[in-house]
């Protein structure tokens, strides 16, 4: 099918007053569509993933003032800087604390503005001919379909329904606020300076957010390319050099930026080695993940929470295979239609510049793919579904058109089905990891400890056991596995086996303050006092600042009768923080 060429030329103005007038209730409905999708997200609780990091620990912000702002820009955080997503939680828990309604509200609400910037963006680009009369409702039903599909697609709940992934929204938001102001800048005739001004701003506030945002030069310097046309043959050398050297400061953002995201990942430790994820393996991954967003944009099923890096990857193995020549097939098609219709070869090659930093060529974590990255690379894929589906909608055969609104109602009602069902996944940590356990039973042994940390707080301690269990079983080098299953025997009774535990903790990790303070509890009960006494000691010395083993200490005074003694250690721990101190002490 051919789709009409309209994107040429870089115009956009709103002088029509209808299809002004249009354009605005064709973004109210949706917007109102989005927030009406999503409502169930506001019954979602926290989850047990990021969001204790995002949104419990906002406490150390508090109050908002400047030497908070101070500490929250020039620090990394979850091993990322991206100062304006933490100042939002930290502002959202000043407000409402740990009230989870506001928060997935405010994600809600983010979506919303998102979808509506999306339904503008894309009026824009197909706008940029001045095109009129059949034209014009030609653009307004691309934009509206394009943003329908944005606000609805099952792909984008883990960015919505996720609390902790406001950084996703918050970086889309200014991601296509800066792409609208460049479009109106390349445009206008007048306030160049005030819309260059804009367009870097907002730039800078989407890499605040998160750092994906690395690659809008790139993207800017596609659409110069095509829809602005802005290297064609018709343009002198100096203006070309200009469209080059204005993105200058882009680049020099985006430089920075990658520099302070490596290193904190590099301080975190989150990067991972080529002996863990080889070279090549990763090209491969990385090609399988540009087709399998694809699959999952048209088939959004079965979707999960973490998708695992596999265990092997080979060329020739059916799934890499055959992403490779899809990969290659697509980049043939948009290479051949390239002197017809450029519009194939830009989808594509922003999908491509869009996914880069998540790829996995740098691979941080053990993820090989991630439904939140696709939040904003799927633009340009949606842009182009909305553009085929306007050209049947507005077509001149008044039957394909109406079976073609049909086919895009029953579609839609289809999407919203399986994201009001997505969202519900994310309704608590239980449901969350039942559902990955379901769909992907052997994705990671963390799933597992995860799921064993809902039960625990759900005080089912058998469960929790069994599925500690089976993350150590999946996973016997990670320690923090061995502290979770110390932690369930501890509430079981099993203080024997909980010692056990704590004990291998120790014996691979002899500065783990946590794992003697943990053993030393257990010792306590068992009537062990002087064996206690003695790890809590050394978790002392590991860490002078531990108020958890001064009150521990404490308690073995007081049960000895040594209530001087039992004081002093109660008043450090009280000034460390301990609630059960001061309370001790009052």
């Amino acid at each position: 099918m051919q789709l009409p060429a309209i994107l040429l030329k870089p115009v956009y103005n709103f002088k029509e007053n209808k299809m002004r007038k249009m354009l605005i209730s064709r973004g109210i409905f949706i917007v109102f569509i989005t927030l009406l999708v999503y409502l169930p997200a506001l019954q979602n609780e926290f989850v047990n993933w990021d969001d204790p990091k995002y949104i419990v620990e906002m406490q150390r912000f508090q109050p908002i003032n400047m030497t908070n702002i101070h500490q929250i820009f020039t620090g990394f955080y979850v091993a990322n800087w991206h100062p304006l997503t933490i100042l939002s939680h930290a502002i959202d828990y000043r407000i409402w604390g740990l009230n989870p309604f506001w928060h997935h509200l405010g994600n809600n609400i983010l979506h919303g503005f998102n979808t509506l910037l999306v339904l503008i963006l894309t009026f824009q680009l197909v706008t940029v001919n001045k095109i009129k009369g059949e034209g014009r409702r030609y653009a307004l039903s691309a934009a509206s379909i394009t943003a329908l599909l944005f606000a609805i697609h099952p792909l984008h709940v883990e960015s919505v329904a996720w609390v902790s992934e406001r950084k996703d929204l918050l970086c889309a938001f200014f991601f296509l606020l800066s792409i609208i102001f460049y479009n109106k800048y390349r445009s206008s005739d007048s306030k160049k300076a005030v819309l260059y001004f804009c367009t870097l701003f907002s730039f800078m506030l989407s890499l605040f957010s998160k750092p994906m945002a690395v690659t809008l030069p790139l993207v800017l310097l596609i659409l110069d390319f095509y829809p602005l046309r802005g290297f064609t043959k018709e343009k002198d050398h100096r203006q070309i050099m200009w469209l080059i050297v204005e993105k200058i400061p882009f680049f020099i953002f985006s430089l920075i930026a990658s520099v302070l995201t490596m290193k904190a990942q590099v301080e975190f430790n989150a990067l991972s080695s080529t002996r863990v994820f080889p070279l090549m393996e990763r090209l491969l991954n990385g090609i399988h993940s540009l087709a399998f967003y694809w699959i999952k944009m048209l088939f959004p099923f079965n979707l999960a929470p973490l998708y695992p890096y596999p265990g092997e990857i080979s060329f020739f193995s059916p799934e890499y295979l055959f992403s490779a020549i899809a990969v290659v097939l697509i980049t043939l098609f948009a290479l051949l239609r390239f002197n017809k219709n450029k519009l194939y070869f830009s989808v594509w090659i922003y999908y491509l510049v869009t996914l880069l930093p998540v790829i996995g060529i740098i691979q941080a974590g053990g993820q090989s793919a991630a439904d939140r990255y696709i939040y904003l690379p799927g633009v340009a894929p949606f842009i182009l579904a909305g553009l085929a589906c306007s050209s049947l909608v507005c077509g001149k055969e008044k039957v394909m058109a109406l079976l073609a609104r049909a086919a895009i109602l029953f579609c839609s009602l289809l999407l919203v089905i399986v994201t009001v069902k997505q969202t519900g996944i994310w309704q608590n940590s239980l449901n969350l990891w039942n559902h990955e356990i379901k769909v992907l039973p052997k994705s990671s042994p963390f799933i597992y400890n995860n799921r064993g940390t809902a039960y625990m707080q759900l005080k089912k301690y058998e469960e929790a056991n069994a599925d500690f269990a089976k993350a150590i079983e999946l996973g016997p080098t990670y320690l923090d596995f061995y502290r979770s299953r110390g932690n369930s025997y501890m509430e079981l009774g099993h203080f024997a086996e909980a010692i056990y535990d704590y004990s291998h903790i120790i014996k691979i990790d002899d500065k783990n303050e946590i794992a003697y303070n943990s053993r030393g509890a257990a010792y306590h009960i068992l009537g062990r006092t002087n064996e206690a006494r003695r790890d809590y000691e050394k978790a002392l010395e590991i860490n002078p600042d531990n108020g958890r083993a001064f009150y521990n200490i404490a308690l073995i005074f007081e049960e000895a009768g040594e209530m001087e003694q039992a004081f002093l250690y109660y008043q450090k721990a009280a000034s460390l923080g301990i609630a059960e101190a001061v309370h001790k002490l009052q």
